[in-house]
């Protein structure tokens, strides 16, 4: 099971240790299970180890849950292996008088990667072989500053302190802040938006800076009490280290024999 499984997806497959032969449960539970990646495990666990007959998803706009904002739905399965061929799908406001309803075929649902499709839309063979943002990037998360307000300035402010920008880099800010779906760069690779805001990014060591960076020395020093106690900056190497990522691609290398593409990898210090 994924770590991002939610409790009631241990719980749900747990379950059956405690179910006698052929008893029947239904579980009332978020929906998501059906089309995210950690619903594997239990689309699985309802496919193969108990015997799956009916699956009812409420309207996302009736909340079953009067302190969760969150889709709902109703699994009902025996514990037995499994013999059936197809398993009742139902979608609607209420149990009893669904809006839709479905047969869907158990091979059909392995093949099928979202089952919040059943059965309102037709049914496909296989997965979808759309693709996907994975497929064009290498998607992470964003680094922890251990304090963005120090460690994070906008371009003005690293020009007002007189700090060498060449221990910043740039960095987008939150996406509540972005208005376009494309951003542009500039001859340096910025990123061209209204808000330029630059990681303090410096790796050398602090007799380093103080001996040839005087400005930067004093602006460290500025959060050595406040920033540098925090407990993400004290646990590192040295307090003001930003977590290095390296970037994996790919270089075209010339041999005599013709072109070839060579696996490389940068540290985000080195990339920039």
């Amino acid at each position: 099971m994924s770590g991002l499984a939610g409790l009631y997806c241990h719980f749900l497959l747990q379950s059956v240790q405690w179910m006698g032969s052929d008893a029947i449960a239904g579980w009332l539970v978020p929906s998501e299970f059906m089309d995210v990646n950690y619903g594997e495990a239990i689309k699985k666990f309802l496919l193969t180890e108990v015997e799956l007959f009916r699956v009812h998803r409420f309207n996302p706009n009736d909340v079953q849950f009067g302190d969760a904002l969150v889709s709902s739905a109703i699994v009902w399965f025996r514990k037995k292996k499994s013999t059936v061929q197809s398993v009742m799908f139902t979608y609607g406001d209420t149990l009893n008088s669904p809006a839709k309803s479905g047969n869907i075929n158990v091979d059909t649902m392995r093949k099928e990667a979202k089952w919040t499709r059943f059965p309102c839309l037709p049914q496909r063979n296989g997965r979808a072989n759309n693709p996907k943002l994975k497929d064009y990037f290498d998607v992470k998360r964003g680094i922890a500053t251990g304090g963005n307000d120090f460690f994070i300035l906008e371009k003005s402010k690293v020009q007002e302190l007189g700090l060498p920008f060449e221990f910043f880099r740039p960095v987008l800010p939150s996406a509540r802040y972005v208005k376009t779906t494309e951003i542009e760069s500039d001859e340096l690779g910025n990123p061209i938006l209204p808000q330029k805001l630059f990681l303090l990014d410096c790796r050398l060591s602090e007799d380093e800076v103080k001996k040839n960076y005087p400005r930067l020395w004093n602006y460290l020093e500025s959060g050595r009490e406040n920033v540098a106690s925090g407990y993400l900056c004290k646990t590192r190497k040295c307090w003001y280290f930003q977590k290095q990522r390296c970037f994996s691609f790919y270089i075209e290398q010339l041999e005599s024999d013709g072109h070839q593409l060579v696996p490389c990898s940068l540290s985000s210090q080195e990339f920039f």
